[in-house]
């Protein structure tokens, strides 16, 4: 267990430090080698434990709640739900938005964190309601909507569906993009904790499983998030009929945590209204999770339909103020077609300001490499030896 927690750490290390290099000048990375940096967890999150640098490149935890101290000037703190609020180094303080979300803590030194797990230059709280949106920046891209469609190989919809083959040429096709596992739920897991579960994931129905999974990684660096399902009639709804495609209440530590749940939230079928309002304010979150009903994803629906609703709705996403004036991408992918893995490819596409254009690549991606991805885009550490060891698709960035 020490062999593979320590591999584990050196992995989340090299990520980082790669991030570094692209990311910053060296005077800054010399200035956090001196002063360490804190990241706060975020407000309102009692699960949240802060993330603490001693020399700015070994990672500790410390053992309160919602907050850290790193080894260097820096210092931060959670606020309680819906209030985020805090300070770093510096001061600073911004107008809330939505439900309780507010900015604040423009950091001094290296940028230690202001509340509520923001870092960097200006700190960013958050309080639980639509439009609040962390501050750290990643290595090329700051926020990320993903969405998952259903249950079709890659060369049944490439060349067929219209739009997503203009879509796929326009931007960046993954050609050897691989589904892991059958039915649908060991995907959605894979993609969201680096685990299938199968047995007992295989039977796609709800379960509960304790383990450390995406929103774990996204909230240790001060990342916000939120996941909308067109199917959910209220937060963390785990009667909804498309459960096993909303794969955050599956892990304990968020089904039974009001905070996190209240970001697992419904969203209007066939506009997402909510989503697209939330990417048009000002501050967004960093990671945007989007399930479709099962006709707008294909499970029921014809590929012409699910064709046509992404032919509304992307063009919406990409026009909204965090894809027009941010650092954004969106990715979308099937989670199985109908093939045995390793040759499951399905329909994989990265869109938006910060992704090469008419791009095609050919190296082999899984489900894995979606948290690999973003392991290595926003530096925290992997989850399991499968996201640890999975290719990151950093290769279609700018």
């Amino acid at each position: 267990m020490l062999a593979f927690d320590t591999m584990l750490a050196v992995i989340a290390m090299q990520r980082r430090l790669r991030s570094l290099l692209r990311t910053t000048s060296y005077s800054i990375i010399l200035a956090t080698a001196m002063c360490g940096t804190t990241d706060s967890g975020p407000a309102g999150t009692s699960s949240s434990t802060g993330r603490s640098g001693s020399g700015g490149l070994g990672e500790g935890v410390s053992g309160s709640t919602g907050a850290g101290a790193g080894a260097g000037a820096g210092a931060g703190a959670g606020a309680g739900a819906g209030a985020g609020a805090g300070a770093g180094a510096g001061a600073g303080a911004g107008a809330g938005v939505s439900s309780g979300a507010a900015w604040s803590g423009s950091s001094g030194a290296m940028g230690s964190a202001g509340a509520s797990g923001a870092t960097g230059g200006s700190g960013v709280g958050t309080g639980g309601g639509a439009g609040d949106g962390g501050a750290r920046g990643g290595a090329k891209f700051d926020h990320l909507v993903v969405i998952l469609m259903e249950n079709h190989n890659l060369n049944e919809i490439y060349g067929t569906a219209s739009y997503m083959t203009k879509l796929a040429d326009e931007y960046a096709l993954l050609k050897n993009y691989t589904a892991i596992d059958h039915p649908s739920e060991p995907n959605y897991l894979a993609i969201a904790s680096g685990q299938t579960f199968n047995p007992p994931s295989g039977d796609d129905a709800y379960h509960v499983f304790k383990a450390r999974n995406i929103v774990d990684g996204l909230e240790s660096v001060g990342l916000t998030w939120r996941a909308y399902s067109e199917s959910a009639s209220g937060p963390c709804d785990t009667a909804n009929p498309d459960v096993r495609h909303v794969p955050f209440v599956f892990f304990s530590n968020v089904a039974s945590n009001m905070a996190r749940c209240g970001r697992v939230i419904p969203t209007a079928a066939n506009t997402d209204a909510e989503m697209i309002a939330e990417l048009n304010s000002a501050a967004a979150s960093n990671f945007i999770w989007l399930t479709p009903n099962d006709d707008n994803n294909m499970h029921n629906g014809t590929i012409a339909h699910g064709d046509s609703y992404l032919q509304y709705l992307v063009p919406k996403i990409l026009g909204t103020t965090t894809f027009l004036t941010k650092r954004a991408a969106l990715f979308v992918v099937y989670d199985e077609g109908k093939v045995p893995f390793p040759n499951d490819f399905v329909y994989a596409v990265w869109a938006g300001p910060v992704v090469k254009k008419m791009y095609k690549s050919t190296a082999t991606y899984t489900h894995y490499s979606v948290l690999a991805t973003l392991e290595w885009n926003w530096g925290f550490p992997a989850l399991t030896a499968m996201d640890a060891q999975g290719a990151s698709m950093m290769e279609v960035f700018q």
